[in-house]
């Protein structure tokens, strides 16, 4: 925005462009790399403490999208551990979990 069209802003479109301007927050679930809503479509609010104000409607994960979070990290460690060469320093353990 130019100083020019700045100056010619009233206390409407000053509003307007802050409100355009505020970063969004995403409330959906990250998944599989990428946002995804909940399978069943729940939904939650989140709450500031300090005043109480609702800031977002966020997405309700179940057990339905653990199990989606659980296969994609299953299958990118596969991946992983496809090109990972067996002296790789890189390379996961075996110990740890998935």
């Amino acid at each position: 925005m130019s100083i020019t069209s700045a100056q010619a802003l009233d206390g409407t479109a000053w509003k307007q462009a802050a409100e355009r301007a505020q970063p969004r927050i995403e409330t959906r679930l990250f998944i599989d790399g990428e946002y995804v809503d909940a399978v069943d479509k729940g939904r939650f609010a989140s709450v500031n403490p300090a005043n109480g104000e609702v800031v977002a409607e966020m997405a309700a994960g179940t057990s339905k999208d653990i199990d989606r979070a659980v296969a994609s990290a299953r299958r990118a460690r596969e991946w992983r551990s496809a090109i990972a060469s067996p002296t790789s320093s890189t390379r996961t353990p075996r110990s740890w979990p998935c």
